[in-house]
């Protein structure tokens, strides 16, 4: 009996144990040679996370001012961008200790989201087994998902959830009696909203479909549509704190744009270093003509309309991923694509996990037919394209971990504050070429990207890395000053890259050569203390908000604009001696009762799913066991 129940067990479990072996061939490089990987979004994400686990450690806690990270300047940026998730991270960052561990370990959460979500919904479909857990691992191969591996992109997670929340839309067009399960649906995406706010659009826009054809299938129309309200509702109650803090942040401040970008020049394209973002290796665009050979005929045939849809759905989300889609048009007549989409490729948390869906469909479809030679040819080929992206994935994760590419960039003459300038040493020569000749250097550098600051001493930023205490080192070693969230108070719309250059030489560098005391206080505020030789006007690395409220040794600071940079630092009447000022920010009402209410909100929906689940739960562990 017993051996029986373990080997029931371990049918039921080896789909996992095969999607965590998978996880850790990912991140074997750098369990072999111990380096952490510093890319274009990595000191953003990582200064938010470092943000939370410190305001945990001292139990000093600002839901919207960021006391220890991003220069101590009292910015708002967890607020507007998955604060819930941030503290989450933060935790971690704490349990584990250092950032190369927590680097690891947050290697295995998304894989294990990722791949567990895209099992489920191959099951879903009604997939078997094998091919169900061979495409949960290919997903976790390919597109977006990989960009967490090598660049700290936040849409990875949105890609890491994207087949949970497609799971509920296959249900819409499956369970004709009850389509909506909304409860559900609206907890899923707040998840995804407390993570990352973009992919929660990207993801609700790619239900409609679904909500559609299930409409058309559903056998009662008034009862999907009720529900489906019901879960928008739900969804914007239990995600409160993340549209309520950004309305806030909107309506107070002017903000300075994101950076714009091509739409047209940032699509999907053939690429031989591993299917990350935007690249697709050759063989996966073979692999992809058989699905699309396949879903003809399929059509043809007119069979299986449940593989034809989620196939030719995930077909046009892909062509939508590619410059080939009119996005040029699209961007002349609404240029806020630009700045707020940004790049076309972040489609694919959409398009793969359809892809993956229906190459598994495709499989089981041959295996239900009992076409042997055809399942296996098909299973042969996508475990063949399978390797061939992971081989590219493990030299593309080498070549960021060695640190033995070259990074190549532009050293402008007499760029004091250029994005573009490496701090490389004053002796430092670039092949040849003359330190103050405007031309391309190359140097061995610990992050790749565009950093105004980056290290040259590999071998001890990578041991700081890896030690408990040292993490506040990252952000003394690398500097890279993004002007996201940033309040505008010119005359003129600031650029972003302008904004980027003020905040640096106002922050930043006012910060290092400032001799500054900062003391992040309980009650939220930031302390900063100074002195000064004389009276006068002194300009405080801080950025003041319309909501922030500064004092100066002991006197409210007037939000004259007269007295506040292009980008919000202020400038006080010093005092000779010791100065003190206090930066905090008043949390408005609105955003304390919306807040409030997602909070009952999420202690609803979990005791109920704690009372309609405990029995069952004990029903099944009872038979499980035998008792």
């Amino acid at each position: 009996m017993n051996k029986e129940r373990a080997k029931r067990l371990l049918i039921k479990v080896w789909p996992f144990i095969a999607i965590l072996a998978a996880i850790y061939l990912i991140m074997m490089v750098q369990k072999l040679n111990g380096y952490t990987v510093m890319s274009s979004d990595t000191w953003f994400h990582y200064s938010r996370f470092y943000e939370a686990s410190e305001q945990i450690r001292h139990r000093t806690f600002s839901y919207f001012q960021m006391n220890y990270s991003f220069d101590q300047s009292g910015r708002v940026i967890n607020a507007v961008y998955g604060p819930i998730f941030s503290y989450l991270m933060g935790f971690i960052l704490l349990v584990v200790g250092s950032w190369y561990r927590f680097q690891l370990f947050s290697y295995v959460l998304i894989g294990l989201v990722a791949g567990c979500g895209m099992y489920a919904l191959n099951r879903k479909l009604r997939v078997g087994q094998l091919p169900a857990t061979i495409f949960s691992i290919f997903y976790l191969y390919i597109g977006p998902l990989q960009s967490w591996f090598d660049h700290t992109n936040m849409t990875a997670w949105g890609g890491a959830l994207a087949p949970i929340v497609l799971l509920e839309g296959v249900n819409m067009i499956m369970d004709h009696q009850k389509p909506v399960r909304w409860v559900r649906l609206a907890v899923v995406m707040s998840i995804v909203a407390q993570v990352h706010l973009l992919s929660t659009v990207i993801l609700g826009v790619a239900l409609v479909p679904f909500a559609i054809l299930g409409l058309v299938k559903a056998e009662n129309r008034p009862k999907m549509l009720l529900d489906g309200v019901k879960a928008i509702l739900l969804t914007l109650v239990l995600s409160a704190n993340i549209w309520v803090a950004l309305l806030i942040q909107m309506h107070a401040n002017h903000l300075v744009p994101t950076i714009t970008f091509d739409l047209a020049e940032n699509g999907l394209y053939k690429s031989s270093v591993g299917t990350v973002r935007r690249g697709v290796l050759p063989l996966m665009k073979l692999l992809l003509l058989l699905l699309a050979l396949q879903w003809v005929v399929s059509l043809l045939q007119r069979k299986n309309w449940l593989n034809n849809f989620i196939t030719g759905y995930g077909f046009v989300v892909l062509f939508m991923c590619t410059a080939y889609f009119p996005w040029a048009k699209l961007q002349m007549k609404w240029p806020f694509l630009g700045s707020n989409f940004q790049f076309p490729y972040r489609l694919a948390i959409v398009a793969y996990p359809l892809l993956m869906a229906g190459m598994a469909l495709s499989a089981q479809r041959l295996a239900e037919r009992k076409e042997t030679i055809a399942y296996r040819a098909w299973i042969g080929m996508a475990l063949f394209v399978l390797m061939a992206s992971y081989g590219a994935n493990y030299g593309r994760m080498l070549s960021y971990t060695s640190h033995n590419f070259i990074v190549v960039e532009y050293y402008p003459k007499n760029s004091k504050h250029s994005l573009w300038r490496y701090n490389l040493p004053k002796n430092y020569r670039g092949q040849g070429v003359k330190r103050f000749k405007k031309a391309k250097i190359r140097a061995r550098v610990v992050a790749k990207g565009f950093y105004s600051k980056n290290s040259t001493h590999v071998e001890s930023f990578e041991w700081e890395m890896q030690q408990r205490n040292l993490r506040w080192k990252l952000f003394t070693r690398l500097n890279k000053n993004y002007p996201d969230y940033l309040p505008d108070y010119s005359s003129a719309e600031l650029k972003p890259r302008e904004a980027r250059r003020i905040v640096t030489k106002e922050v930043h560098h006012r910060r290092v050569k400032g001799h500054y005391h900062y003391q992040p206080q309980r009650d939220g505020s930031l302390k900063l203390t100074w002195t000064s030789k004389h009276s006068g006007l002194k300009q405080l690395p801080l950025i003041v908000y319309k909501n922030s409220q500064l004092t100066v040794n002991g006197k409210v600071f007037s939000h004259k604009k007269s007295r506040l940079s292009k980008i919000g630092a202020p400038s006080v009447e010093a005092k000779p001696g010791k100065n003190t000022a206090v930066l905090k920010y008043r949390v408005p009402a609105s955003f304390k009762v919306m807040s409030l209410a997602a909070v009952i909100g999420w202690l609803v929906v979990a005791i109920g799913f704690c009372k309609r689940n405990w029995r069952q739960g004990i029903n099944k562990l009872k038979n499980f066991m035998g008792a």
